[in-house]
């Protein structure tokens, strides 16, 4: 199955006074129809400014993207007039940003709010733009929709302020929608219906799903492939029950015994010592090394993508062979080579 949106080499920038923040640097990835990709990685690694540049969201400036390509149906978005794109944004790629308590024109009825976008892209009049409203707002679980068109964000809870976001990305049935944390603030039982709702909803319209999330029991509930970032850049790349049973990068390891399991004899998690690096004009190197128990002398040479196997893909000297004999060993002890 050939791909629905394949990223290649991005690379955005922000200049600022300090220097240039390298926020996503060298980013590749393709997502297929139907399919969902989880990207996941701590706070600042780039998930967030990626999306944004695929719909070219960013001002600019201070962000630049500097490199690299972003194919729709074989399309490159960064070459796109503006008006050619306002087509597509919200209607073919639409986007569930990160926080529906800001995301959301506090003094506009929510009607009026998912009824623009409807009557812009479908080209539908009024009446019949209001009824698609209310039929999206049911689908996503908002009881007595017809009248609570008229209600503003304030007057939702964050569960329903999300459920609004969700039919307003998806009321013009788009082929890919940009999950951004989704479940951000929610208790765990709404968690749970905002994931269940987005699956039914991914089959009904065959839609590909980008989530981006710090949450990885939802990345095992619900992705297809899971591409982790580190430091702007994608670091390792596999199917989701692949990388949960047999991981290869360090910081992967980090991330995933971090996280609490019922069969886990001893309580202590395990931490990644020290934090994310500034991506403030970068030297050479793999940008975890500072951070990393297997740290060797080539790791300050860039890192070469290694496949372990046809579908996975790492970015770590470890699995290259040029590693030493002593990180080797130590990486056999916990299960990464």
């Amino acid at each position: 199955m050939s791909s629905i949106l394949s990223v290649q080499g991005l690379k955005t920038y922000f200049t600022t006074e300090a220097g240039v923040i390298h926020a996503v640097d060298d980013l590749s990835y393709d997502l297929k129809a139907g399919e969902t990709l989880a990207i996941v990685g701590e706070s600042g690694c780039g998930k967030s400014v990626h999306a944004l540049s695929i719909l070219r969201l960013l001002p600019e400036p201070p962000a630049k993207i500097i490199a690299g390509k972003i194919l729709f149906h074989g399309k490159d978005l960064l070459r796109m007039p503006a008006d050619e794109m306002r087509k597509i944004r919200g209607d073919r790629i639409a986007m569930i940003f990160q926080e529906p308590m800001s995301s959301l024109n506090p003094v506009i009825n929510i009607g009026e709010q998912i009824t623009e976008a409807v009557r812009l892209h479908l080209k539908l009049p009024e009446k019949a733009a209001r009824a698609r409203t209310v039929e999206m707002l049911s689908k996503v679980g908002i009881p007595h929709a017809s009248e609570r068109i008229f209600d503003y964000p304030h007057q939702f809870s964050g569960g329903m302020r999300q459920r609004v976001m969700i039919a307003m990305a998806l009321s013009c049935n788009p082929e890919v929608l940009i999950a951004d944390e989704p479940t951000t603030a929610l208790d765990v039982t709404i968690q749970a219906q905002i994931l269940e709702l987005m699956k039914s909803l991914q089959q009904e319209f065959h839609m590909a799903i980008i989530l981006i999330t710090h949450n990885l029991g939802i990345v095992a509930e619900i992705a297809d492939d899971v591409l982790v970032m580190y430091a702007g850049q994608g670091i390792e790349k596999a199917p989701t029950g692949r990388l949960f049973s047999d991981l290869k990068h360090p910081y992967t390891w980090g991330l995933l015994n971090s996280v609490p399991k019922i069969s886990r004899q001893q309580q202590t998690l395990e931490s990644i010592e020290g934090q994310p690096p500034v991506v403030l004009d970068p030297s050479p190197g793999c940008r975890f090394q500072e951070r990393c128990r297997f740290r060797m002398e080539i790791c300050g040479r860039d890192p070469e993508n290694f496949s372990p196997s046809a579908d996975h893909t790492v970015a770590c000297w470890l699995h290259g062979p040029r590693a030493s004999g002593q990180a080797l060993e130590l990486a056999k002890k916990y299960e990464i080579v």
